[in-house]
């Protein structure tokens, strides 16, 4: 069997849903069956690669077992320090040296979104939950109680679902820019079809045409293969859904909150990319191409807002549908060149993609309300946010 076969199994698919089993015991039947796949690959050269760290792969996803039960058995500061030593395992992998999109998102637009109604946000508004304001942080997916993070999506379309589906014409969005390029973002968005998409564009004969070799080529495929398999396990944690959204523990959100922990602390990495698990993209099912992102504050103060952050990205004044539709009631309509100018400027990743709101009905995402307000934002001015809360 080939990787890209094994890609297509079962088990790759996420998120998964867990609804009868405990957790641990849940996690510890996806990584056998995992384990098992990945134990099949046995042609290609990434054969020898997977081989030569399947020691350590298996070992990361008993670190996970073991965490999980330590966490049933109440003691959470030995389930996290276990949690830690299993990401020593996979160190090399979550950052290698030639990254690329396997580790770092720099350059897309990212959108921030709040529910509003009868008022105007400003910028500051539209930004991570101000210290003095932090007993207002709940528990969620990537959310520890009373750490305030500033929580993005690569586009409007997810934070509307991150939202719960609010009235459109009540949600208010900004669009930040990244301006500070030594951010490390752990990018667990990496999907299957990501990887197929991507191998296929590596191995295309216009591609091939190139100045690449065929040994480099076969290299690349390798090396990013490799991360994702590596950091599977981590990504498969991190994205089980929760079904009982009334219950008050939620089991599924613990390696999250762990991973968004171990980012708060670890003076190399910024924030965490990771697919919605709420999305729906299209019939293909690829969750990578809609991401979310949570970048926890690097520093604690009694008021106002993380000055790391406010340094590393600036930020448009926020807008709603129903104040655009006001200012210009012809923005309904498809506006070609808006949209051109739109995607030279911002590079957009949803270009030509799909959303299924309706059942058995795709649309075409650049014609969603969604994405005309993404057009619209993209001839905004964004500022860096000079005096903090």
């Amino acid at each position: 069997m080939n990787i890209l076969d094994a890609f297509q199994k079962q088990i790759f698919i996420l998120p998964k849903n867990n609804i009868q089993e405990e957790f641990p015991v849940f996690l510890k039947k996806i990584y056998e069956v995992f384990l098992d796949t990945i134990s099949k690959v046995d042609e290609g050269s990434i054969k020898e690669k997977i081989e030569a760290n399947y020691i350590k792969l298996q070992q990361f996803c008993d670190n996970i077992i073991k965490s999980a039960n330590t966490y049933y058995l109440g003691l959470p500061a030995k389930a996290f320090f276990e949690f830690e030593e299993g990401m020593k395992l996979i160190d090399e992998f979550l950052f290698p040296p030639k990254g690329g999109k396997v580790a770092r998102e720099m350059h897309e637009p990212y959108y921030r979104a709040r529910i509003g109604a009868n008022f105007q946000f400003k910028r500051t508004g539209m930004f991570h939950m101000p210290f003095e304001k932090r007993e207002y942080v709940t528990t969620q997916r990537f959310s520890i109680p009373g750490l305030p993070c500033l929580y993005l999506s690569n586009s409007v379309y997810g934070c509307w679902e991150e939202l719960g589906r609010p009235d459109i014409n009540k949600m208010q969005v900004s669009r930040l820019k990244l301006e500070n390029y030594r951010i490390n973002i752990l990018n667990l968005s990496l999907s299957p079809e990501y990887l197929n998409r991507h191998l296929k564009i590596l191995t295309s004969e216009d591609f091939l045409r190139g100045e690449k070799t065929s040994k480099e080529t076969l290299d690349e495929q390798d090396f990013l293969t490799l991360n994702y398999i590596m950091r599977w396990p981590l990504i498969a944690a991190c994205s089980i859904k929760v079904d009982e959204t009334a219950r008050t523990f939620k089991p599924e959100y613990i390696f999250p909150q762990f991973l968004l922990q171990w980012v708060s602390h670890n003076k190399e990495v910024d924030g965490i990319k990771y697919f919605s698990v709420r999305t729906n993209p299209s019939s293909e099912h690829d969750h990578s191409l809609f991401a979310n992102y949570a970048f926890p504050v690097k520093e604690i103060k009694s008021k106002g807002l993380c000055e790391h952050l406010t340094n590393s990205f600036s930020i448009t004044e926020p807008v709603s549908w129903e104040m655009l539709s006001i200012a210009n009631p012809d923005i309904v309509l498809f506006n070609e060149e808006k949209f051109k100018n739109a995607g030279l400027k911002l590079g957009f990743d949803t270009i030509g993609a799909f959303l299924e709101l309706i059942e058995g009905k795709e649309t075409i995402y650049w014609r969603t309300i969604f994405g005309k307000i993404e057009i619209e934002l993209a001839e905004m001015k964004s500022e860096i946010i000079s005096s903090p809360l």
